[in-house]
């Protein structure tokens, strides 16, 4: 998490310890992290299995830091930013996932609404360049591996409603609007992966409900289901899981 005592606003966490244990290591920082953090962080296992954080800082960038035994508190911060510098003016949160290649890739909004990547050029190794995705984007990009390996970005648009762009082996096929989407979402998106394999996707809109959408594993159709309820209260993005015995739960508040 993000701890502030402005202006200094550095990265902290806290862990089990030992493994599985009721007890908690105590909130520490992550290394010598930077003391001008303003964006929630995004953490992703690498290939290898170690932990990697992404956050965003005051000048733009997308800075990221990698569990290493000896570096300080076992955390080593990269010296140049992902991507070899900022995209651009960049907002909100960064956002990272291990492709099914094993690469880490990030993804992050610009001011004008547009999505930057940029990617490892191979499993624990270094940066690409920035890539500019387009589109129109209110709020965060949400990116997720689905049931066929491809890499879907899910966001909510500057209109209110549900767009997604995918990365097959072809390449991007440019960000849609996902069909009946509604108009008036408030939240990013957060998508979990069924038992059956298929994508269901949940946001928020501007009644405080919570809406959902799914997605057929076979046909890649999507069909909206019935609001979940939340009698207009639900105030920020919900977080859903997958349990070990098939059902999917939500989170919000």
């Amino acid at each position: 998490v993000q701890t502030c005592a402005l202006p200094i606003c550095t990265l902290v966490h806290d862990y089990q310890d030992p493994s599985g244990n009721n007890g908690w290591s105590g909130v520490a920082a992550v290394g010598n992290s930077p003391s001008n953090i303003v964006s929630n962080p995004s953490v992703v296992a690498d290939q290898a299995g170690y932990l990697e954080v992404f956050a965003r800082d005051s000048s733009g960038d997308v800075v990221h830091a990698w569990q290493q035994t000896g570096a300080p508190g076992d955390w080593q911060w990269g010296g140049t930013p992902v991507g070899g510098g900022s995209p651009g003016a960049t907002t909100g949160d960064p956002e990272a996932i291990q492709r099914p290649d094993g690469d880490v890739e990030v993804f992050v909004t610009l001011t004008n609404g547009t999505v930057a990547t940029a990617a490892q050029t191979a499993p624990n190794g270094a940066w690409s360049g920035w890539t500019n995705l387009g589109g129109s984007l209110a709020g965060s990009p949400q990116p997720f591996i689905d049931a066929n390996g491809n890499l879907d970005v899910f966001g909510r648009s500057t209109s209110g409603t549900l767009m997604v762009d995918t990365r097959s082996e072809t390449g991007w096929s440019r960000w849609s609007t996902i069909t009946g989407s509604p108009a008036n979402l408030t939240s990013d998106p957060a998508a979990v992966k069924n038992a059956d394999g298929h994508t269901e996707v949940f946001v928020t809109t501007t009644s405080g409900a919570l809406d959902h959408v799914f997605q057929n594993a076979s046909t890649g159709g999507w069909k909206w289901g019935s609001a979940l309820g939340g009698n207009g209260t639900i105030t920020a993005s919900p977080s859903p899981i997958l349990w070990p015995d098939g059902r999917v739960e939500v989170f919000y508040t």
